[in-house]
């Protein structure tokens, strides 16, 4: 039996020209036909080409980065531009901010622009096509990684976003962000303090040499968005940048920074008002001239109860701030109230029985 050395070889021929008429017949598809509309079938075909020019003969990789990597250290003498991505903040919502733990949640939406120039062509080719949009995981993604975030949650999910390719090679993506993240707080004048955050970006694997961000705050910013979550409002939102340098190693970091001031009417009506209240009622009581017998011990009585409730209103106080060195003023409020009522047990043990007591007594 003698076998043909060369059969490989054809069947692979047949498959590949099966493949390449398969490929030709679905490129040649009469989309007026199938749409029933001669405007959207013609669009419908010039994406389809544009669409197979870009990721098929051109053999766009996504996996592969489109940062020049030959830029010159010094940027003076670069030719090539560096690659550049801004980030546009269109959305902030507070959602909790956590004094004890000193982390804060926010919902953000952010605006990422950059260029890819794998990604151009000419309009006019594609019948005046000038964008389209492209699944996200088909593109290749910067890296900007917020610096001090704990945990970074996508609202809506990678497989279902969309990114707008223009025909220069610019692409535009919006993410909606639940971020978790680490600030530091100064609790000192709780609960009438104001806390500030940066929300940070930066990019590791790239030096300045080759790529660069700019964040700015959206033009059209609601600002009814600032009224925060209602424990807290944003007094302001700024955007910054500045170049991070290591031994051998400079990168951008560019962020944005949060005012945020805390409503103090919860803690005013909860712990101010009614503090003020048990003092100010047991000091008419230990002092207030009475005809009974046990006089003493019932002022005592009196103000030991009350510095018992104004230890309660102190647990309160604790569990809304860290253990830290600044104690907060609405604290300080608290036992001054609890030293005044002790105070005044004491000048009751040591001051003498008014007389009308003592004459009940002597009756």
């Amino acid at each position: 039996m003698q076998i043909n050395c060369h059969l490989p070889f054809q069947l692979t021929l047949v498959f590949t020209t099966i493949f390449d008429v398969t490929n030709q017949q679905d490129t040649t598809l009469n989309w007026t036909e199938i749409v029933g509309n001669e405007k959207l079938g013609v669009f419908y075909e010039n994406t389809q080409r544009l669409y197979l020019e870009l990721f098929e003969r051109r053999a766009y990789k996504r996996e592969l980065s489109p940062i020049y990597s030959l830029q010159p250290q010094n940027l003076t003498a670069q030719e090539v531009p560096r690659f550049n991505v801004n980030i546009t903040l269109a959305y902030v919502k507070v959602i909790e901010l956590a004094a004890q733990s000193q982390e804060i949640d926010q919902l953000f939406e952010f605006g990422f622009e950059w260029t890819d120039p794998r990604l151009q062509w000419n309009p006019d080719d594609f019948g005046g096509v000038s964008k389209i949009w492209l699944q996200m995981d088909s593109i290749w993604l910067p890296e900007n990684s917020i610096s001090n975030a704990k945990a970074i949650e996508e609202v809506v999910p990678i497989y279902q976003k969309q990114i707008e390719l223009g025909y220069d090679g610019s692409l535009y993506m919006d993410r909606t962000l639940y971020v978790s993240l680490s600030c530091s707080m100064n609790l000192g004048h709780f609960p009438f303090d104001t806390q500030t955050c940066q929300v940070g970006f930066d990019v590791y694997n790239y030096d300045i040499s080759l790529a660069t961000i700019d964040v700015m705050i959206y033009d059209d910013f609601d600002q009814k968005i600032l009224k925060g979550n209602g424990e807290w409002t944003i007094l302001n939102i700024s955007a910054g940048k500045m170049i991070t340098n290591y031994s051998d190693f400079a990168f951008d970091y560019a962020f944005y920074t949060f005012v945020y001031k805390r409503i103090p009417n919860f803690y005013i009506w909860v712990i101010a008002v009614p503090a003020f209240l048990l003092t100010f009622l047991s000091i008419i009581g230990l002092f207030w001239v009475s005809t009974s017998v046990d006089e003493k011990l019932l002022k005592l009585s009196l103000g030991l109860t009350t510095m018992m409730s104004m230890s309660v209103l102190l647990e309160l106080v604790s569990n809304q701030i860290p253990k830290t060195s600044s104690f907060p003023v609405i604290g300080i409020y608290v036992i001054i109230d609890v030293f005044v009522i002790g105070a005044g047990c004491v000048m009751v043990v040591i001051l003498p029985r008014s007389r009308m007591a003592t004459k009940a007594k002597e009756r």
